[in-house]
């Protein structure tokens, strides 16, 4: 499943499906949220548009790639529930 994931999302940036309309809209994460995080960094003065986008992007890749490998370890020792 996580080598699907992944292959699925490489095909989807090199395929440029991902439109700069829908990637923007497409957001589970605040993007305002992000953004001011970014900021609150002492050494960041200004951060372009798409920073944050991307960066929630990669927050959301991330998510799932966990969420894989902690369903495929939970199957492996075979539990039934897995604790976050």
């Amino acid at each position: 499943e996580l080598d699907r994931m992944w292959k699925t999302q490489v095909d989807s940036v090199q395929s440029g499906t991902n439109d700069k309309k829908d990637f923007k809209k497409h957001n589970d994460l605040p993007i305002a949220r992000i953004k001011r995080i970014m900021k609150s960094d002492q050494d960041v003065r200004m951060i372009s548009a798409e920073t944050p986008v991307i960066f929630a992007r990669a927050c959301e890749m991330f998510i799932m790639d966990i969420t894989i490998r902690s369903t495929q370890f939970a199957e492996y020792d075979n539990e039934r529930l897995v604790l976050t």
